[in-house]
């Protein structure tokens, strides 16, 4: 993989199982978590990665927090990030993926989410009913993978 650095941008965005979602030029962002229910505290391991299926090199612009979790309720409402969307100053970048290379993403949920008014605090969800997903934003087009369903006991 090849990361160039192109410039400064600011981005406002918005259970062992897997499932993938095909984007531009044969790229895939595909997820899995290796647990379906947590008790508060903790970890659910949910990876999200990204598949050059194209029998050539690809190469993707991105930017922002390049790839973005995110945590909704059972309404739909997001609950990570609090507030529903990130804020993130980053380097656009550059991906340059190989025919058949992969980028894994892990992130790990415990059940809490950051205030909104002070990210220094951490607030616990109730138990109930949860997703996971993440999205890939690119200059390319944006990828999103399938929702995976986490109770939180």
């Amino acid at each position: 993989m090849t990361l160039r650095h192109v410039g400064i941008v600011l981005v406002v965005g918005s259970m062992a199982c897997s499932s993938s979602i095909e984007g531009p030029f044969g790229v895939t962002l595909s997820g899995r978590t290796n647990t379906s229910a947590i008790h508060l505290g903790e970890p659910v391991t949910f990876t999200a990665t990204v598949t050059n299926h194209a029998t050539h090199s690809v190469s993707l612009t991105v930017n922002g927090c390049r790839v973005d979790f995110y945590v909704a309720d059972s309404r739909g409402n997001v609950v990570v990030p609090a507030g529903g969307q990130y804020f993130c100053a980053e380097f656009i970048g550059e991906w340059t993926l190989a025919p058949g290379q992969t980028l894994d993403f892990p992130h790990t949920w415990t059940g809490t989410t950051t205030s909104i008014t002070n990210p220094e605090v951490i607030d616990s969800l109730p138990p109930g009913a949860y997703v996971l997903y993440a999205t890939l934003t690119a200059a390319e087009g944006t990828l999103t993978t399938a929702r995976f369903p986490v109770r939180l006991e």
